[in-house]
């Protein structure tokens, strides 16, 4: 008898122990629009399409991303043992996107997972892999890069399941297998050449059982490409870029934004080199500003 009251006392202490953990958890239910626009949850891909999800309690950044889309991104606070209700309408965003291309196949992974261009980010998000992974007649998924050199990632849930640099070149088709750590370079069909009459092309078009991401390259432009100043004088770096998530310059200048000006001051002729970088590509721009170091005299007066 006393056994019996002890198994009892255990089980109402582990149910008691369940419940108050279940109440630290709130649920988040989100519908997204378009319908195939993917959740980050605290910067970690979650999935893609409208879902009710159990979440901790407390405050959380909610991303919204779908690429020919505007991001979208804001603090979301969820109570424990309640549902918080989130709809989210993407705006869609950007022109059509002229070749060449080359086609970037991906298998052997979890269909759900993100897929990540030159970047780490919501912002570099191309798509899912059920969204590139079907090359089976009309019923394309598919995603195509501008040729070079890009570097993939494929994360969910805070796991980074594959991650690699990938070798586009136009007109090629390259299909990465994720379990066999494989990639293989092939030409494209008769079809594939067709499609490309037909540029330029959506960024972003779903169908029945078919996808189609088409990511533009980033372009830069730096305005003024040599400066000459004296001394002490201030120049300005002026620069515009397309496309582009991150943008920085080096000399300890840092992340700026995707177009503007900084003003600088160096006390030697200095090179100053600025990249930017979208899921199209890494691209560099340099300004030189020259500086006259040279002490002159005018009138008795130094200049």
């Amino acid at each position: 008898m006393r056994r019996l009251g002890y198994v009892f006392t255990l089980a109402v202490a582990i149910a008691m122990v369940a419940s108050a953990s279940f109440a630290q958890d709130g649920k988040l239910k989100i519908k997204v629009t378009p319908p195939q626009a993917y959740l980050f949850l605290d910067g970690n891909a979650i999935n893609d399409h409208g879902r009710t999800i159990k979440v901790a309690a407390g405050k959380h950044t909610v991303v919204v991303v779908n690429y020919g889309y505007k991001i979208s991104s804001q603090d979301v606070n969820i109570e424990a043992g309640k549902t918080t209700d989130l709809n989210v309408v993407l705006e869609a965003y950007g022109d059509k996107v002229a070749g060449p291309w080359g086609r970037v196949y991906i298998s052997g992974t979890d269909s759900r997972a993100a897929v990540l261009s030159n970047g780490k980010t919501p912002g570099y998000f191309v798509g899912h892999v059920d969204e590139f992974d079907n090359d089976f007649w009309l019923w394309k998924q598919e995603l195509l890069l501008p040729p070079g050199t890009h570097h993939l990632t494929i994360t969910r849930a805070g796991k980074e399941l594959w991650s690699g640099d990938v070798k586009v070149e136009a007109g090629k088709k390259t299909s990465i297998n994720v379990s066999k750590n494989s990639q293989v370079t092939t030409d494209w069909t008769k079809r594939d050449a067709d499609l490309t009459k037909k540029a330029p092309l959506p960024r972003f078009h779903a169908g029945v059982a078919s996808a189609t991401v088409v990511v533009a390259p980033v372009h830069a432009t730096v305005a003024n490409a040599t400066a000459n100043i004296n001394c002490g004088q201030t120049a300005n770096l002026e620069w515009t870029t397309t496309d582009a998530v991150d943008v920085s310059w080096d000399q300890s200048i840092g992340k700026v934004a995707n177009s503007g000006s900084q003003g600088v001051s160096p006390h030697a002729t200095t090179t100053y080199t600025m990249t930017a970088a979208g899921p199209g590509g890494i691209v560099t721009g340099t300004e030189t500003v020259n500086v006259n170091t040279v002490v002159t005299e005018h009138l008795g007066e130094p200049v």
